[in-house]
């Protein structure tokens, strides 16, 4: 005889220049902008972050390193912190190398383990300079990063170079995993868009981060120039702290971005929903105890199970995802049959019980 056992529960702008200069045409083709046409007038933003693999790509910069060890060079600029490079030897170094000098203002960098238990700072740690690949003279004095977060640097005043040496020594760990090296300079811009250009749903208390990629006609190069325009969403969903936008409100609104009086060229809708205030119920599993071993090879299926009259509890793992604590009304069925009246178990946001229910082992078995 074949018995089921079930657990169910009820549970009832204002216009501003932020960071760009209007030039005039001369200005612009001094500053290698082109002019003519679409090309001028452009805006000259002086904390552009560079597309390095874009200029790679079109064969406007070279990038090196000392002897790699694992992952790609090139996932050093990929945009993304899940992906790295690792030299083979500490201390490592990176290159870019343009071919026309370039006005550097801020560097960031991330560093994460590579085969090393995550530590805190005071055990595990990076230090990390920049200095001009030519002429090694100092650019950035030495730095200490901690693994798995951002470090950055601001120029006292910009400089001019054409290569940028990257030097990074790791302390308390195996081989340095430089996951992230951002390089931001003055750029030339002649229109900007706002991303991701797509729908983006947000929880009231969310903080989500923009991007402004601006490009240069003449040029024909990319760049992001997040941190030099202005934000603004409309709705009174949320606010903006430089390209951050934190929700507060629930409803509907438009993210925009202007430069001057250059104006991205789209706008993305944003969709903010409250907070969950309920409790959120779920049972994560349910088992028989005690575990009693069993032969995986007796294709009779005789072993691990209970002897006639033995007791053994079912328990269901139950947990509450929401935000709200719940007294939660359960009752089990058995065979088909759930008893009249429920029972209730307490649990807090977060919390996991067991709610249990023994049972006398038939002669029949299960």
């Amino acid at each position: 005889m074949r018995r089921t056992l079930g657990l169910c529960f009820m549970l009832c702008m204002v216009l501003a220049v932020m960071a760009g200069l209007w030039l005039t045409e001369s200005e612009a083709q001094a500053n290698g902008m082109g002019a003519g046409g679409g090309d001028v007038p452009t805006y000259l933003v002086p904390d552009a972050k560079f597309d390095v693999l874009g200029l790679v790509d079109a064969n406007r910069a070279q990038i090196s390193s000392s002897t790699p060890g694992d992952g790609a060079l090139r996932n050093v600029w990929d945009g993304s912190r899940d992906t790295g490079f690792v030299t083979a030897n500490n201390p490592g170094w990176v290159q870019v190398s343009f071919n026309d000098p370039r006005t550097m203002q801020r560097f960031r960098t991330y560093f994460d383990r590579y085969f090393v238990e995550y530590a805190s700072c005071n055990t595990v740690y990076v230090d990390w300079s920049v200095v001009d690949g030519d002429t090694g003279a100092i650019i950035v004095p030495t730095q200490r990063a901690c693994l798995r977060q951002w470090s950055e640097y601001v120029l006292p005043s910009p400089v001019k170079a054409n290569r940028l040496k990257l030097n990074f020594q790791i302390t308390g760990g195996n081989l340095p995993a430089l996951h992230e090296w951002e390089l931001f300079g003055e750029a030339g811009i002649n229109s900007f868009s706002v991303a991701p250009a797509v729908n983006v749903p947000m929880v009231v208390g969310d903080t989500r981060q923009f991007k402004a990629p601006a490009h240069n006609n003449a040029l024909n190069e990319n760049y992001d120039i997040a941190r030099s325009v202005n934000w603004s969403v409309t709705g009174g969903v949320g606010s903006f702290s430089k390209e951050f936008l934190t929700a507060t409100a629930p409803g509907a609104g438009l993210v925009r971005a202007t430069l001057g009086t250059l104006l991205s060229t789209n706008s993305i809708p944003v969709t903010v929903k409250a907070r969950n205030i309920a409790a959120d119920i779920d049972v994560l599993l349910i088992e028989r105890t005690p575990r009693l071993a069993f032969d995986p090879n007796d294709l009779s299926y005789g072993s691990g199970w209970p002897t006639p009259g033995q007791t053994v509890t079912y328990k269901a793992h139950v947990k509450n995802w929401g935000t709200a604590s719940v007294l939660l009304p359960y009752r089990w069925s058995f065979d088909g049959i759930t008893p009249g009246q429920p029972s209730y178990v307490s649990i807090n946001p977060g919390q996991t019980v067991e709610i249990d229910f023994p049972w006398t082992w038939p002669s029949d078995g299960q």
